[in-house]
């Protein structure tokens, strides 16, 4: 029984040293990111135009001072600039003009302006039907940016929020749920991308979040303990990176995401109370979208909201991409409903 006992005990340890050599072995190698690598999500568009950051919320934006030709849906090449700020749009004067009202507007690709010229998004159309319904002068900054999320569109409010001056309002039109994307790009860009999982640990359950139980455990319990091994362990997270379905998506809520945007929508609420600014949050029109608490539910975070869905729109109007007289439309709508709510003295 001892000659078993201690053969058995052999077979564990060597087991064990096995299991320790692995694990050096990978962390070495750096396996375990490039097994990362394959399974998160990414931002592939215009790639020439933005830049990946050291901000752990927010990862990407537009690249200042850039302008180049780009060709939209309509086939006719137009200028496409970037101003100093990572705005798209033309440079705008760092100290606000007198009699002029200055409004930052921010989002994902439909506030962008995918697939228009510069002077046909949402924000270009808002500022001459500010022009036409006010007096004075009105500045509407682009700070949309493709495939961002609530939490960095937010995040992206309350760090210009900061940094510009003289803001009047901000303006957040969320239209992407679910994990964050990493900007696409070279494989070294990518591997790169595996310091922030050090520098924001939450980053592992926003981005590999377990949706069922283990055996004899709560689903948060499950996480915790997921959590922990992804952090600490490169045979585990490569294990568990290797077998995840590389599905390059994002939209899917889990706690840790909702978490994420709720707390920046907080921040960013005293932030623009002690500055002075009011926040308004726009639903763009969806299917759903006219469904009672839809906008809670599917973005549960912020306020006050109002919401561009009204009666007679066309399936055309609830494109996040469409055309340049559909977004002068919903401009349009929403300057209206800006000076009406009060967050625009008329």
């Amino acid at each position: 029984m001892k000659h078993v006992l201690a053969r058995l005990g052999l077979v564990a340890a060597a087991i064990l040293v096995a299991l320790i050599l692995v694990e050096f072995g990978l962390r070495a190698t750096r396996l375990d990111g490039q097994a990362m690598i394959r399974v998160l999500y990414y931002q592939g568009v215009l790639l020439n135009f933005h830049e990946a950051v050291e901000d752990p919320d927010l990862l990407f934006r537009l690249q200042p001072n850039t302008r180049d030709v780009i060709t939209p849906h309509t086939g006719r090449p137009c200028a496409f600039e970037v101003d100093k700020s990572g705005a798209r749009g033309p440079q705008r004067p760092t100290i606000k003009p007198p009699g002029t009202t200055r409004v930052l507007f921010f989002g994902g690709s439909t506030v962008f302006g995918a697939g228009v010229c510069d002077d046909e998004t949402i924000t270009a159309h808002l500022e001459r039907a500010l022009d036409r319904l006010r007096p004075g002068k009105h500045e509407v900054w682009n700070f949309g940016t493709s495939a961002y999320t609530g939490s960095q569109v937010i995040h992206r409010a309350s760090l210009e929020l900061a940094q510009v001056q003289d803001s009047d309002l901000l303006v957040l039109l969320p239209t992407n749920v679910g994990r964050r994307p990493f900007l696409d790009g070279p494989e070294e860009q990518k591997l790169d991308f595996y310091r922030h999982f050090r520098t924001d640990p939450t980053l592992w359950l926003e981005n590999f979040y377990v949706t069922q139980p283990w055996p004899g455990l709560s689903l948060r319990t499950t996480n915790q303990l997921h959590w922990g091994w992804l952090r600490w362990s490169a045979l585990y997270r490569y294990t568990t990176l290797r077998t995840a379905p590389a599905e390059r998506t994002n939209m899917v809520w889990n706690p840790y995401v909702a978490s994420r945007a709720n707390d920046k929508a907080t921040q960013l609420a005293v932030d623009a109370a002690e500055r002075g600014v009011p926040v308004v949050y726009v639903l763009y029109p969806q299917p759903g979208s006219d469904e009672p608490g839809y906008q809670q539910r599917t973005y549960p975070f912020g306020e006050p909201w109002i919401t561009l869905d009204r009666p007679g729109l066309e399936p055309e109007d609830r494109d996040l991409h469409p055309a340049s007289e559909r977004l002068d439309a919903h401009a349009q709508h929403l300057a209206t409903l800006l000076i009406e709510g009060g967050f625009l003295e008329p």
